[in-house]
């Protein structure tokens, strides 16, 4: 059996235990440790070998995963002397949730302890991993990728190479998440003015996800104008935004809604406008964010 065939965890919450799981399902030994031994029980039934030390559960794999709450949580196990030492000469592939900066941080501790280092973003549900859907975005040299990508194809079939760089999987994470959570907060706006209106709340859900792709689309768009720093050819200028966003703040005052979410957006509109933006496309709200 070759050496990535015997993988071990670190951390048994619900994503780590549902990885753990799809590598025992494919036959890959898999030794565990986690802080609370008894959410180890349901892996240990599937074939998983437990134990107390973390130290000695690294020994036995060349590939070690961990997956926990953050990086803070991940150093407070990692950077223990005899865990350093045990880790030395692996490979880790790092999947907890953190910035760029701790990224960065934990490649150069990595490499100073002789460490390989994978730094892994997940993109998706416990349930969805292994599935057709499941995303990894993962960062490391290309030769130590290499060697743990059929590791992390089983996780998740589509997982993406992001380069060498340390913290372009956690960047891009992050970039996704304030797409999706300001669009997350739209949407619950948005059901606010269906609801107000007596519509139906799904039937505008199934409307957003068959104009996905057109929204991708506007999207793709404005990657290319605020890439090119050009914004003079516009479908859709600032104003014109502005303007949309004042008409569903006025229909959150008549609907006596939360004027939240329009109140915010109105007023970054308001200030690209009073920067003389206002002519340009609605992508160039890019510039009124600038530190």
């Amino acid at each position: 059996m070759s050496a990535t065939k015997h993988v071990t965890f670190i951390g048994l919450g619900s994503m780590g235990t549902a990885l753990a799981t799809l590598l025992l399902k494919d036959n890959y030994r898999v030794t565990v440790w986690n802080r609370s031994p008894e959410k180890a029980r349901v892996l240990v039934e599937l074939g998983a070998t437990r134990l107390d030390d973390p130290a000695e559960a690294i020994q036995r794999s060349d590939v070690v995963v961990v997956c926990v709450t953050n990086y803070e949580s991940a150093r407070s196990v990692l950077r223990d002397t005899g865990v350093e030492q045990a880790l030395s000469g692996k490979t880790l592939i790092q999947l907890s949730t953190g910035t760029p900066l701790d990224a960065t941080e934990d490649e150069a501790w990595a490499r100073a302890k002789g460490i390989g280092y994978v730094d892994g973003a997940i993109m998706v549900t416990p349930s969805q991993m292994g599935s057709a859907e499941a995303v990894i975005l993962a960062s490391a040299e290309p030769e130590l990728f290499a060697q743990v990508e059929p590791v992390l194809k089983i996780l998740a079939p589509n997982t993406v190479f992001t380069g060498a760089k340390a913290s372009a999987a956690s960047a891009l994470d992050l970039a996704f998440l304030s797409y999706f959570f300001s669009a997350l907060i739209g949407f619950a706006h948005a059901a606010r003015i269906c609801e107000a209106e007596g519509l139906d709340i799904q039937g505008f859900g199934a409307m957003i996800r068959d104009w996905s792709p057109a929204i991708g689309t506007i999207m793709q768009q404005c990657s290319v104008a605020i890439a090119a720093d050009k914004y003079a050819n516009t479908q859709s200028s600032l104003e014109t935004c502005y303007h949309g966003l004042e008409l569903i703040a006025r229909q959150a005052r008549e609907a006596q809604v939360s004027r939240a979410l329009p109140d915010f957006a109105t007023a970054l509109f308001k200030a690209g406008m009073s920067q003389g933006l206002a002519k340009e496309d609605g992508a160039a709200i890019f510039k009124v964010l600038a530190a």
